[in-house]
C-alpha cells in the first residue's frame, strides 16, 4: 500500500502532461455577453492581476486553496480563479491553467478534478511563475480533494486534517485506535485555514457526511488514513486530564469530507476463485479500502429481489457476503469508481479426485 503524507501532500505522478492541463472551454457568444454586460454595469469583468497577485500566499510556501471557474470571462488568463482557503472573497487570485503534473493522478483522478463543481473541490499547491506578457500564473496542484456528493458544509465550518495519534497506556505501551478512546485520545486534529494547534480528538463522526447506502467506515478510513480533508465545527468535551495549556478532547463532527484524489492508493490483493461445493457460493467481505476478501462458502439463501437505489453522483456497488450468500450494497461516489477494485470471481466447482469427478 502506497504511503500517503498528511502534512505537506506532494507526489509525482507519471501521467502523460497531454493529460495534465486543462483550462476550461467557454462559447465565443457566451463571452461576449459577459463583456457586454460587465461594460455596461460599469464594472470589469475580470479581477485585476497585479493588484490580486500582491495578495497572494508567498511562493515558497504553498498553500490549501478553494477554486472559482468563470465561464463569462474574457480574458483567457482570468478565467480560473484561486482563493487561498480562509482569505476573503476579494483576495482571489486570477489563474492561467490548473497544472496537475505533480499531482499523482492517474486518468480517473484528472477527469475528477475536472468534472468536479466547484464548491466540491480543494486544492493544495502553490503559483508558478508569471507569463511574461500577461502576467498570469498557473496554480501548480501538489495535491486535489474533492467532496462527497450533494454533500454541503455547513456554514462556519473550519478545515480539518486528522491523523492517529499515538496513545500509551499507564505502562508505556501503544493504545490502538478503538481501545480506551476516551482516556487519552488517540485521533488529533489540525486547521488548515486557521491556527496549527493540535485538538486532541475523542471521537469522529462522519455519519454527516455520508449519504445513504454510502460505507462509513470506509469514509473514515479516508480521514484517519488517507489525508482526507473534513469540514467539521469542534464541540469540546470537558476533560479532566488534559495538561496545563493543552487543548481540551473534542467531539469532531464532519459536515463534508474531502477525499484526496486518487483514491486507489494501492493493489487489492488478487482475488482467484474461490473452490466452493457444490450448491455453494463464495462469499466476501469489502474492506475499508473497498478491496474484497474471501470469507468462505455457503449455501445460499433465498434472497431479497429488491436492490436498493443509490443518489445523484453515486454508483452502486455489491458482492455476496455470509452468511446468506445474498448481495450486500455499498454507494460509492461515481468519480472513484473509475479506480475501483475488480469484481469477485465466480467460484470454481469442488473437484472429487478420488471418485474422477
Amino acid at each position: 500500500m502506497r504511503e500517503i503524507t498528511r502534512d505537506t501532500p506532494s507526489g509525482h505522478g507519471h501521467s502523460s502532461r497531454l493529460w495534465t492541463r486543462w483550462i476550461p472551454g467557454i462559447a465565443a457568444i457566451a463571452c461576449m455577453a459577459g463583456c457586454s454586460a460587465a461594460a455596461a454595469g460599469g464594472e470589469t469583468a475580470t479581477t485585476d492581476v497585479e493588484e490580486a497577485s500582491r495578495a497572494a500566499p508567498d511562493d515558497a510556501h504553498p498553500f490549501y486553496a478553494t477554486v472559482r471557474r468563470d465561464e463569462t470571462s474574457c480574458a483567457p488568463s482570468a478565467r480560473v480563479f484561486v482563493r487561498a482557503v480562509g482569505a476573503s472573497e476579494r483576495r482571489e487570485i486570477p489563474v492561467s491553467e490548473l497544472d496537475v503534473h505533480e499531482a499523482g493522478l492517474d486518468p480517473a483522478g484528472i477527469a475528477a478534478v475536472r468534472t468536479a463543481p466547484d464548491r466540491d473541490l480543494l486544492l493544495y499547491g502553490r503559483l508558478g511563475s508569471p507569463h511574461p506578457t500577461t502576467g498570469a500564473r498557473p496554480f501548480v496542484v501538489a495535491a486535489a480533494y474533492r467532496g462527497m456528493p450533494g454533500v454541503h458544509a455547513r456554514r462556519g465550518d473550519a478545515l480539518f486534517r486528522v491523523e492517529a495519534a499515538a496513545a500509551c497506556d499507564d505502562g508505556g505501551a501503544a493504545t490502538p485506535r478503538g481501545g480506551r478512546t476516551e482516556d487519552p485520545p488517540n485521533l488529533r486534529a489540525m486547521r488548515i485555514d486557521g491556527p496549527a494547534t493540535p485538538i486532541e480528538l475523542a471521537s469522529l463522526t462522519v455519519s454527516s457526511a455520508a449519504r445513504s447506502g454510502v460505507d462509513p467506515s470506509w469514509l473514515e478510513r479516508r480521514v484517519v488514513a488517507h489525508g482526507a480533508i473534513v469540514a467539521a465545527h469542534p464541540s469540546h468535551l470537558s476533560s479532566t486530564r488534559a495538561p496545563v495549556g493543552a487543548a481540551r478532547s473534542s467531539r469532531l463532527d464532519a459536515s463534508q469530507v474531502f477525499v484526496r484524489l486518487s483514491d486507489a492508493v494501492g493493489a487489492c490483493p488478487e482475488l482467484s476463485a474461490i473452490r466452493c461445493p457444490d450448491g455453494e457460493t463464495p462469499t466476501y467481505e469489502r474492506s475499508a479500502d473497498r478491496c474484497l476478501v474471501p470469507t468462505g462458502c455457503v449455501v445460499r439463501a433465498m434472497c431479497p429481489a429488491a436492490v436498493p437505489a443509490c443518489e445523484e453522483g453515486y454508483t452502486l456497488a455489491s458482492w455476496p457476503a455470509a452468511p446468506s450468500g445474498c448481495p450486500r450494497y455499498a454507494c460509492d461516489p461515481s468519480f472513484l469508481v473509475e479506480s475501483s477494485p475488480p469484481i469477485a470471481p465466480r467460484a470454481a466447482p469442488v473437484v472429487d479426485q478420488e471418485l474422477g469427478h
